[in-house]
């Protein structure tokens, strides 16, 4: 299913209370390493769900495709009607972040508990 495809009836499903995320076929490489492998996950409005696994096994890197952070390499992640894509580097600062005021995003980036 094509990612717009996916849109439109996540759009249609979560008018009507159905899914708020849909992961379709996410896989994600790293060169050499396939860290998430061919993943469809989903997600029904108004649910509390978790996900386990064993270390290594792929949950951080699904986490943050999730979140925007990595674009997958294969597949769609589908939130609310709206597809996800990865948000630049620059735009994502920890939370952390404004407890230090004394920071700038580009020291934080680089390590958030030493001054450079």
């Amino acid at each position: 299913m094509t990612a717009a495809a996916l849109g439109r009836r996540m759009a249609n499903e979560s008018v009507s209370g159905g899914l708020l995320l849909h992961a379709d076929g996410v896989t994600k490489r790293f060169g050499g390493l396939v860290a998430v492998h061919d993943i469809d996950f989903t997600i029904p409005t108004g649910s509390i769900v978790s996900l386990i696994g064993p270390n290594g096994a792929g949950k951080t890197t699904f986490f943050n495709i999730i979140a925007g952070i990595y674009d997958p390499t294969a597949g769609v992640v589908v939130f609310n009607g709206r597809e996800m894509i990865a948000r630049r580097e620059y735009s994502i600062v920890p939370a952390f972040a404004s407890a230090c005021r004394s920071a700038s995003v580009r020291s934080t980036r680089k390590n958030p508990f030493t001054r450079d």
